[in-house]
């Protein structure tokens, strides 16, 4: 097989090192030394087999007594695969405050505009069902307004932009 091939031939032909990645050298015990790495080894077809490998290597040699290889090309495409699948849900986190947001400043006004004509409406001429029907369609908008307001201040703070007002608050009365 190509991976047989590759036994007995010189880890420089075979391993190409990763850009980002130097070798880790540690001492294990009195004379033993270690080195942690990853790269490619390619393969004589060409194909890239992503690995990660150890050398042991004993007294002052600098030649590897013993090399242990692993692949991990299954590991590394599903961490990319979980980079990507990451990036897309805060887009889609994004997207959707920003539609919070603009649906809210959308309703909110209408909403203040319709308090006002509810405020016009009320007056001392009206008759007591009339009154009652003023002050439910008050109550109504006046819940509808806290809705946006809660749904604004959830956009805000998924932006980061929700500010707090700091108030003095007496934990007995509550």
């Amino acid at each position: 097989s190509e991976v047989d091939d590759l036994i007995g031939r010189p880890l420089k032909e075979v391993v190409r090192a990763a850009a980002d990645s130097a070798p880790v050298p540690e001492t294990t015990q009195a004379g033993v030394h270690t080195e942690h790495s990853r790269g490619a080894i390619l393969l004589p077809n060409s194909t890239r087999l992503d690995v990660e490998w150890w050398s042991v290597a004993t007294g002052d040699s600098a030649i590897p007594v013993a090399l242990f290889v692993r692949d991990i090309s299954g590991q590394l495409r599903a961490e990319r695969a979980l980079r990507a699948e990451s990036a897309d849900a805060e887009n889609r986190n994004l997207r959707k405050s920003a539609f919070l947001a603009t649906m809210s400043h959308e309703i909110r006004t209408p909403l203040a505009g319709m308090l006002g004509i509810v405020e016009l409406l009320d007056g001392p001429e009206l008759a007591e069902d009339q009154r009652e029907n003023i002050r439910l369609l008050r109550q109504s908008a006046d819940s509808l307004r806290g809705i946006v307001g809660d749904m604004l201040d959830l956009s805000r703070a998924e932006a980061g932009a929700l500010e707090l007002d700091p108030v003095v608050v007496d934990l007995r009365n509550l």
